[in-house]
C-alpha cells in the first residue's frame, strides 16, 4: 500500500485489547498494583502462574483511555523469594537484570503502558529496596521512581497531590 510505512502496517496488525471499563475521554484515573514479586527463576518464583494474567491486565489497561497513572507500589522485582540453595550473589545489579530478563514480556508490556500515554510510577517495597534506579530506568525508560533515603518512598498524586501512596513496610 503506498504511503504506509512498514511500522504503520505492523501497528495496524496488532490486536487491540478490550478496555478494562467504559472509559471517558479525560485521563483522570489512577491505578495501583503491588506485591508482584517477579523473580529470577520460574522454578521457584512466587507469582509465575499470574504473569500472563498481569500481562493481559496491562494490555487492557493501556487500551483504557481515561487512565492517567499506573503506580507499582513495591515488591516488584523480588530479591527475597529465593530457593534455599540459591547461590550467593554480590552483584545486585546483575541479579536484578536477571530478574528483568526472566520477565521480559512483562517488562515490555510496561513499556507499552508508557507509550500509550499513561504515567508509570514505581515506589520501592521491602523486597526490592536494593534495586538501583538506573537499573530499572534502563529496563523501562520513562518510568518515574520515587524513593527516600531509607530506600522506600511515598508518592503524592491527585489533582491537588492529596493522595499519598507507599508500600507500607516501614
Amino acid at each position: 500500500m503506498s504511503g504506509c510505512s512498514e511500522n504503520e502496517n505492523e501497528s495496524n496488525n496488532e490486536e487491540k485489547a478490550e478496555s478494562l471499563w467504559q472509559a471517558g475521554n479525560t485521563r483522570n484515573k489512577i491505578v495501583t498494583i503491588s506485591d508482584l514479586h517477579i523473580g529470577i527463576d520460574d522454578n521457584y518464583a512466587e507469582t509465575v502462574k499470574n504473569r500472563e494474567i498481569l500481562i493481559q491486565f496491562l494490555k487492557r489497561l493501556h487500551s483504557t483511555k481515561d487512565v492517567r497513572e499506573l503506580v507499582i507500589v513495591g515488591d516488584f522485582l523480588d530479591e527475597w523469594y529465593l530457593q534455599v540453595f540459591y547461590p550467593n550473589y554480590t552483584d545486585e545489579e546483575k541479579f536484578y537484570k536477571g530478574v528483568i530478563s526472566n520477565n521480559q514480556e512483562l517488562i515490555d508490556e510496561l513499556k507499552h503502558v508508557i507509550k500509550s500515554g499513561i504515567k508509570l510510577v514505581y515506589v520501592p517495597g521491602n523486597h526490592d529496596l536494593t534495586l538501583e534506579q538506573k537499573t530499572l530506568q534502563e529496563a523501562i525508560p520513562g518510568i518515574v521512581q520515587v524513593s527516600d533515603a531509607q530506600g522506600l518512598g511515598v508518592y503524592y498524586t491527585g489533582d491537588r497531590k492529596e493522595i499519598a501512596i507507599e508500600h507500607g513496610h516501614r
